[in-house]
């Protein structure tokens, strides 16, 4: 079962309508030792014997990614490397500029995406932590207050400031971006934000 509660997407207009989607809630984080522990009781594999698998396994991982390959893991999913960089012309000819791996991008196996679309969604009793929630006028004073004390936002900064968890100040960062309001001078993976011309 996975329980969740509704949030407010973010808005800048009054007169946008409030839309609201859905997050699981009480969210831990798995690691390595707690996969090991459960793969363990499911099999006769010793839990360092697993560790060991899985440090192994994502060696592996690296060593054929590196190549441009695309792994698939029978059960779990495929893997492969997302790419980024500017292309110019050079004469006749075209130039990488600023390449490099910009993600890994992860695609379920369909057995393992339909085993986990059985489990039931139940809304939380306790309720999740909400983000702080603004009118326009209240992101757009915090925003300008900010930028009076500091030349550049990022995401982090934002997050910290506005009270936001990071899936909210994502989301609220990529419509004041579009809307104008701030404008990023860093990479597509690394955001630095200065104020826009709105």
């Amino acid at each position: 079962m996975i329980e969740y509660d509704f949030y407010q997407s973010p808005k800048l207009s009054e007169a946008e309508e409030t839309k609201y989607h859905i997050r699981p809630v009480g969210r831990s984080v798995i690691t390595s030792e707690n996969i090991a522990d459960r793969m363990q009781r499911q099999c006769t594999i010793s839990k360092p014997d697993v560790v060991l698998a899985l440090s192994a396994l994502s060696r592996a991982l690296v060593e054929v990614l590196n190549f441009g390959h695309t792994v698939r893991l029978d059960g779990i999913g495929s893997f492969r490397v997302v790419l980024e960089g500017s292309v110019e012309k050079r004469g006749r000819g075209l130039k990488l500029v600023n390449g490099g791996v910009r993600n890994i991008c992860f695609r379920p196996d369909p057995k393992l995406l339909n085993a986990v679309r059985q489990t039931k969604l139940e809304r939380s009793v306790t309720r999740g932590n909400h983000s702080k929630t603004y009118t326009k006028e209240e992101l757009m004073a915090l925003l300008d207050h900010y930028f009076q004390e500091h030349e550049t936002l990022t995401p982090r900064d934002f997050c910290d400031t506005a009270c936001m968890a990071k899936a909210t100040g994502t989301r609220t960062l990529k419509t004041l971006r579009e809307a104008g309001v701030i404008k990023n001078i860093g990479t597509a993976r690394l955001h630095l934000y200065v104020k826009g011309n709105k």
